[in-house]
């Protein structure tokens, strides 16, 4: 599990899959702001795997 400075979120909010599944045809480049204690690996690898 991973855990940020106030929640631990440990998985891709099903509003932000949505809209990446949604638009996967339009995305060509996935960047994340922060390190791993700001966007979990599990977060990172789950949006990444909506559009492949």
């Amino acid at each position: 599990m991973c855990h940020g400075y106030t929640l631990p979120i440990s998985s891709l909010d099903s509003y932000a899959a949505a809209a990446l599944s949604d638009n996967s045809d339009s995305i060509y480049e996935l960047r994340y702001l922060g390190g791993s204690v700001a966007i979990c690996p599990a977060v990172r690898s789950a949006a990444a795997a909506l559009l492949n």
